[in-house]
């Protein structure tokens, strides 16, 4: 629903052509408050859409403008907005402009809940200095504590978690910390935007978004990677102020990608495990007609069947080891599962190629043994290309001959990015929108984040029946 509300008498200065000097844009910019004018000659703060007044027998103009709006008790209050005003030339007093103009503004805002809205900036309706978060001891217990509210690094929007998954990856780096986390993990999130930074016109509190932790969220937006959009790889990135095992985080507008209003709660923090594996099949040059193996059906491996088979692939042939994985395989598009063992995945292939073996194999376990890649390798055609997006631990010895006498193509892929003019987060999204993927519908177990410990147990413990754990917040 929306609701039409009526700003009236906003009076704005008019900064003349000669305030060109920084100490009187700066004087302007703090005599006025809320609107927090930027100085620019021939800038004033308006809503954006087209508005216009007379004032002193000649008309002026807005257009061009943005604006963002802020909800706290009692009503809603313009908090922020760019446009330009224009006078028509020779209009009356247009050589000795007014030094100020006051101007009856109508903006429409989506969704403006008045009667009980979210704590939105800690001046105007303040909220706790601390909320809870889910933190390791060291010892692989995760508990419940109050820690203070996330750091707004500069250009940071504030996100309340909505939904979050437990990656098999956190599983890992708990098994592996020896110390006590002083900031909470977890890089699967949905939220709904809290505060945005000053000026940002694309993302505005209430914007139900996946949440890039990883690359773009902590990007500088600068550096050749980011130019690139391989915000992965950035080479300045954000300090860390703490992942999404927690009431809020912190991250910039780039790492906010918006919902479909179809969505859900739960599958908002599907995306970013699905663009993991979208990433995957796109970077690793994937094509329409290939057939594709894929090693390993938990959450990446489900992932990357769904990104395949939306990608073209031919034929998918899929290993996993416990029922429940293989029936969600089976669900996202594999046309063939298999067991896990040593061989059964690789005779799978050569069965169902005619002795050639896959275009593309995709390996998604990773782990503490070389055994998952060499199944990839092993499975892969002569020539063929081999995507290693598992996680591979410590130093572990390789066989890099057999590899290389079949001239493999090794291509290595990590988290997310722009491939081909499209973010991976985008054509996840999409998919999910769709409805048309079992993916979808991975989730097995949701726990609330008071009972985060139950979930990092059901998440290890596979024979719970447990396939994707997600944590509610």
């Amino acid at each position: 629903m929306k609701n039409s509300l009526a700003f009236t008498g906003i009076t704005m200065p008019c900064a003349p052509a000669s305030m060109q000097n920084s100490t009187q844009r700066r004087r302007l910019s703090q005599s006025i408050d809320p609107l927090s004018w930027k100085g620019v000659t021939g800038m004033v703060k308006t809503p954006r859409h087209r508005a216009s007044a007379v004032v002193m027998g000649y008309s002026v103009f807005v257009h061009r403008a943005w604006f963002v709006i802020r909800i706290r008790p009692g009503g809603v209050i313009l908090v922020r907005a760019r446009g330009r005003v224009q006078r028509p030339t020779g209009a009356p007093g247009a050589s000795n402009p007014p030094s100020a103009v006051t101007i009856r503004l109508l903006a429409t805002v989506a969704q403006a809940h008045t009667s009980s809205p979210r704590p939105d900036s800690h001046e105007e309706n303040p909220m706790s200095d601390t909320m809870r978060a889910a933190l390791d001891d060291g010892n692989g217990i995760v508990s419940i504590h109050q820690n203070p509210m996330p750091q707004r690094f500069p250009g940071s929007a504030l996100i309340a978690v909505k939904q979050i998954g437990i990656c098999g990856s956190d599983l890992h780096m708990n098994n592996e910390r020896s110390r006590q986390q002083t900031l909470p993990s977890g890089h699967e999130p949905t939220g709904e935007v809290a505060e945005v930074p000053e000026f940002e016109v694309r993302i505005r509190p209430g914007d139900r978004v996946a949440v890039e932790t990883i690359g773009s969220g902590k990007a500088c937006e600068k550096c050749y990677f980011c130019r690139t959009g391989q915000y992965r790889h950035c080479i300045d990135k954000a300090e860390e102020s703490g992942g999404a095992f927690a009431d809020y985080m912190t991250r910039t507008p780039l790492g906010l990608h918006k919902l479909a209003d179809n969505m859900s709660w739960e599958e908002g923090a599907l995306v970013e495990p699905l663009a993991v594996s979208v990433h995957a099949v796109r970077w690793g040059g994937m094509k329409g007609g290939d057939t594709v193996a894929v090693v390993g059906s938990a959450t990446i491996g489900l992932a990357a069947i769904a990104a395949a088979r939306a990608q073209g692939a031919r034929k998918i042939v899929a290993s996993a080891r416990y029922p429940q994985q293989k029936e969600m395989a089976e669900r996202c598009g594999a046309d063939l599962v298999v067991g896990s063992e040593l061989g059964e995945l690789e005779d799978a292939v050569q069965s169902l190629t005619d002795g050639l073996g896959a275009d593309v194999t995709i390996e998604t376990v990773g782990g503490n043994s070389m055994a998952p890649l060499e199944t990839a390798c092993a499975a892969a055609r002569s020539q063929g290309t081999v995507i290693v997006v598992g996680g591979f631990r410590g130093t572990l010895p390789y066989a890099f001959l057999p590899p290389m006498l079949s001239e493999l193509t090794f291509k290595f892929s990590s988290c997310y990015g722009i491939v081909d003019g499209k973010h991976d987060y985008d054509v996840a999204i999409n998919m999910l929108a769709d409805k048309n993927t079992g993916f979808n519908d991975i989730v097995t177990h949701t726990v609330s984040l008071d009972d985060i410990e139950k979930g990092f147990d059901l998440a290890y413990d596979k024979t719970s029946g447990s396939v994707k754990v997600h944590v509610t917040v």
